[in-house]
This record gives C-alpha cells, structure tokens and sequence, in this order.
C-alpha cells in the first residue's frame, strides 16, 4: 500500500497530511467499507450473480465448454472461494489503510494552524520571501 502513495500528487497529500487527507482518507474507507464494500454487501451481490448465472443456463454452458477439464466445476465452491478471498483482502487492506494514514480514528485532530507552500509542501518556518496558503485559505506573502 506504501508504494501507491510512493510518487507524486498523492505522496504529497499523505505525507505533508495536507488539509487533514490522512483523516479523510480513514472517514471515506471507513464509510465505503462499511456499506457497498463491505463483505455483506459483496456476499450479496456475488449470490446474486451466483443465481443469475444458474437460471440464464450460462452456468450449464461453461460446463459444458470446460468439461475435460481436470479441477472439478462446482459453482458453489467457487462462490465460496471468492467471498473468502474479498473478507480476508478486506481485512488486510483496513488493517493497510489504518497503518499508512498512522491514525485509528476518522475523527481530524486538531492541530495548530498549518501552513503550506505552493507546491502543496506544509511547513512551520519561512525562508525568505515565498507565498503561503494558510488554513483560512488566505494567500500570505511573508518577508
């Protein structure tokens, strides 16, 4: 999971937490993993592709297609495979994403006002003459 945030746009947003992304990143997986990916709902959509798949005969063709085929076809088994596989990659990437963004909860702490470069870099002292973005948004040139 580290590598995807490893280059540009995204490594900048996660390592500087420009305007609280780790805590955002956390409250949306959090949100999406509790509904659409969640496991329930995976489970659900797979018995319903599982019952498509059986009542439109598509499941009697590829039978058919493969049945020389040495590993025995058992849709049932493969339903089951794939709905063990998504809840234990489920788990693993829950357990990535509290890992990478180093917090537990997707509640933002409070921090004292940050401010950052142009380039989206934070930062808490100044170099000579540059452009700033404060929390309010307020562009600051400081001398």
């Amino acid at each position: 999971m580290d590598t995807f945030f490893k280059w540009g746009f995204f490594h900048n947003l996660w390592k500087h937490d420009v305007a609280h992304f780790n805590s955002l990143l956390l409250q949306r997986w959090n949100e999406l993993a509790a509904t659409i990916l969640s496991a329930d709902s995976l489970n659900r959509r797979l018995d319903s592709y599982a019952a498509l798949f059986e009542e439109s005969g598509a499941w009697q063709r590829e039978k058919a297609k493969w049945n020389n085929n040495p590993v025995p076809l058992n849709l049932q088994e493969e339903l089951q495979y794939v709905k063990d596989w998504y809840a234990e990659n489920l788990s693993a990437l829950h357990h990535a994403i509290n890992q990478l963004t180093g917090i537990s909860s997707p509640q933002a702490e409070e921090k004292e006002p940050a401010l950052y470069l142009l380039n989206g870099q934070r930062t808490d002292r100044i170099w000579g003459r540059q452009l700033l973005i404060g929390k309010n948004r307020k562009t600051i040139l400081r001398p």
